[in-house]
């Protein structure tokens, strides 16, 4: 069966300006068409009509690092798993009905992750698509309560690598590098070796998956771009040399700003601890501003953990990339394109373009001049199937 959007403005997430007048053509899953509305009309006169009323029409976003289940520990238990996985099945439908049709999901302690994307694939519960990297492989020195898997040596590394991908992780994120509190936000500690990373990096690619790592400070950063890593999570601080490389071999940059901007106890810290913070959170923006310049490829993540609004999330990630000076369009190509690039998944998501995915939503406003109108989500369209619809009109059949 056929489906014919229409009524609004279209964004593509292929060129900067919205086309008045277009309409989006999908079937079995995909998108057949996308053009002006009378060829549309034409060419599959038969097609169910969905109109949106003037809503701006645009591809599903994509969160590049939210972690749909939270909760976290030092130890794995019965309770832990259970209450993650019932709060993971409301916050998939919460992210779906904001518009986020696609998650990568940078980790788990468990596999109720891999449960949950199963189930939401089936069709047993609503939420996005879901690519996981479940447990995080990591040195012995990583917090406890983290999503851990710890290794010891390349070897080690390599084996964690591949049991990761037996037990149905989608990529692989390590955890390379992390600044605390404790240090005054100023002390960078390395929980992986040169040789871990490459190691890991080596493995991964051998089996066909992308690899990523959470990755503070720049020498961890060098690490991972060294070794071929397909992208950086957060980056928190990054040279002009290293923007350079980043940008000629492609390596994506997730950097999740937003977490920075509140990533401490204001009833704990001290005068003196905030302005190291502040001074730390100016140094992501400007490793930030540096990759923009450049031209590394860019992807949006919050970060965001269980009961976070997913939308406002979003949003604020997109208004402070926009406030550090990327443009609205190129913002939403970030959320789409970016996200659909840093999946490996660049020729088949992230657009609105004849055999695309058809994951569609409809927006009140225009978000090339508010992206805070990403809030207001009136339609959900994923994978060719209607999730959730505010509109006032109803499915008619054309003539």
């Amino acid at each position: 069966m056929e489906t014919l959007i229409y009524g609004g403005p279209v964004f593509t997430a292929e060129i900067d300006n919205l086309q008045l007048g277009w309409a989006v053509l999908i079937a079995d899953k995909r998108i057949t068409a996308v053009g002006p509305l009378d060829e549309l009309t034409a060419r599959a006169p038969q097609a169910t009509r969905l109109d949106v009323g003037q809503r701006t029409i645009l591809p599903g976003l994509i969160d590049a690092h939210r972690h749909l289940i939270g909760p976290s520990a030092a130890e794995i238990t019965p309770e832990l798993i259970a209450s993650g996985a019932i709060l993971g099945v409301r916050v998939a439908q919460d992210t779906l009905t904001a518009g986020i049709t696609t998650v990568r999901d940078p980790g788990c302690k468990h596999d109720a992750i891999f449960e949950l994307r199963r189930a939401i694939h089936a069709g047993l519960v609503p939420g996005p698509a879901i690519y996981a990297a479940g447990r995080n492989p990591t040195g012995q020195a990583a917090p406890r309560r983290w999503r851990n898997h710890y290794v010891r040596g390349p070897w080690e590394m390599r084996q964690a690598v591949r049991e990761l991908a037996r037990d149905g992780a989608d990529w692989i994120k390590l955890v390379a590098s992390h600044t605390t509190p404790a240090s005054g936000w100023k002390f960078c500690q390395r929980y992986l070796t040169d040789e871990e990373i490459q190691a890991a990096v080596d493995e991964t690619h051998a089996l066909g998956m992308r690899i990523s790592a959470h990755t503070e400070g720049l020498e961890a950063a060098r690490s991972l771009v060294n070794a071929g890593a397909d992208a950086i999570e957060h980056g928190t601080v990054l040279d002009d040399d290293l923007v350079r490389r980043m940008a000629d071999l492609g390596t994506f940059l997730v950097p999740t700003l937003w977490l920075y901007t509140h990533d401490y106890d204001p009833a704990t810290t001290t005068l003196d601890q905030l302005q190291a913070y502040r001074a730390f959170e100016a140094e992501h923006s400007r490793g930030f501003q540096r990759a923009l310049q450049a031209g590394v490829p860019i992807a949006v993540g919050t970060d965001a953990i269980t009961d976070l609004p997913p939308a406002d999330c979003l949003v604020i990630e997109l208004e402070l990339m926009h406030a550090l000076g990327m443009n609205t369009s190129a913002a939403l190509r970030a959320t789409t394109v970016g996200g659909a690039g840093v999946l490996g998944l660049a020729d088949r998501l992230g657009r609105l373009a004849p055999g695309y995915q058809a994951d569609v939503i409809a927006v009140k406003g225009d978000p090339l001049k508010d992206l805070r109108a990403l809030t207001q989500v009136d339609l959900v369209i994923q994978r060719g199937r209607v999730c959730v619809s505010k509109l006032a009109s109803t499915h008619t059949t054309g003539s």
